[in-house]
């Protein structure tokens, strides 16, 4: 039993260190974006080394042997996102966290990832296409969604609908079915922005306009920094309070006033370097199971730094989706780590093999 449970670590030092830069420029931005509130880096700080531990432990553990019970994990944070309909702390016309006192987590983060191991389990049976794998993985991956909606959360909401898209085209269906389902997805992407909060409408109008004033600032501080930054603690915008949720939805103006082009092209690369092990991993991968879980998460990752950086410096809407391993957030810091975990789990299991 424990041997089948633990495993010898192989670890993809690459990947573990381009994570661990990633993260350790993540809090340094963090820093200098809070030296009038210690408080939020200690937090910060604590969620990296929580976050730290969980990828250690889980890149230890068989991933072969917990993930045929990720299903109930799924069903669990599924109830909790109902819970947090009802019970969630209100922030910015939002419910999103439970907040138990001590801690207080975000359910869609750790549902982005048992969604994806749920999905995993059913290309673990087989990537051949039929339509009960079909509405399987749309029925897990839209009810997540529209309780995530209903927060309402539409950053999140887009990462699940791009899991289940990827899910669909990992099956490999026709482009008759696959040009339908796309077709519908245009709909309910339709039916979704008629039904936006008022504050969602005013940030896609604000970005379409070019009149946003949290935007502008961004660009100043992006543009700010120059070739070299102006060093930590230093940045105008940013310490002046000029350049609004610095250490979330903004961190990558943060980056960028602090550590300039230099620093941002840096930052790209190692980032770059993650990704590029985490798809490699994906194509190794001894089953079907972590192939999908490793494409997905690079995929998640490689969406969600677009969207961010995209928004950041003008080219997409500000959605308040999270920069891995860099913005401010302990759910997401911690869902994000143990993606990674796994995954060097998987990269493990597959060097056994080889």
């Amino acid at each position: 039993m424990l041997k089948k449970i633990s495993q010898k670590s192989n670890l993809d030092w690459l990947l573990f260190f381009s994570v661990l830069v990633i993260s350790l420029i993540g809090t340094m931005v963090i820093y200098s974006l809070s030296k009038d509130n210690s408080t939020l880096f200690i937090v910060h700080l604590t969620n990296l080394v929580v976050g730290l531990i969980a990828m250690i432990i889980l890149s230890r553990i068989n991933y072969q042997s917990w993930s045929s019970g990720s299903i109930y994990l799924y069903f669990i944070f599924l109830f909790s996102l109902i819970i947090v309909l009802i019970f969630g702390k209100e922030t910015f016309g939002a419910r999103r966290w439970i907040d138990l006192g001590i801690w207080q987590f975000q359910p869609s983060e750790f549902s982005k990832f048992f969604l994806i191991a749920t999905i995993a389990l059913i290309a673990q049976k087989g990537r051949e296409f039929n339509y009960e794998k079909l509405f399987k993985i749309i029925g897990y991956g839209l009810a997540p969604a529209v309780l995530v909606l209903a927060q309402p959360d539409l950053g999140t909401f887009s990462v699940f609908f791009i899991i289940v898209i990827m899910a669909i085209i990992f099956l490999k269906p026709n482009y008759k079915i696959l040009t339908s389902i796309l077709f519908i997805g245009i709909l309910l992407s339709g039916s979704v922005f008629l039904n936006l909060k008022d504050y969602q409408k005013e940030r896609l109008s604000s970005f379409l306009q070019s009149d946003n004033y949290n935007l502008e600032q961004s660009k100043i501080a992006i543009g700010s920094g120059g070739l070299l930054g102006k060093g930590l603690g230093r940045g105008s915008q940013s310490q002046l309070n000029f350049l609004p949720v610095a250490h979330a939805d903004f961190v990558f103006a943060g980056l960028s006033e602090s550590f300039g082009f230099v620093g941002d092209l840096l930052y790209i690369v190692i980032f770059s370097i993650m990704l590029f092990r985490i798809i490699r991993i994906s194509y190794y991968a001894r089953d079907s199971f972590g192939r999908f879980f490793s494409l997905s998460v690079f995929v998640i990752f490689l969406y969600q730094a677009t969207v961010n950086i995209g928004g950041n410096i003008g080219l997409l809407p500000i959605t308040g989706i999270t920069l891995p391993f860099t913005s401010y957030g302990g759910s997401s810091m911690l869902v994000m780590f143990a993606m990674v975990g796994v995954i060097q789990s998987i990269y493990s299991s597959s060097m056994r093999v080889s």
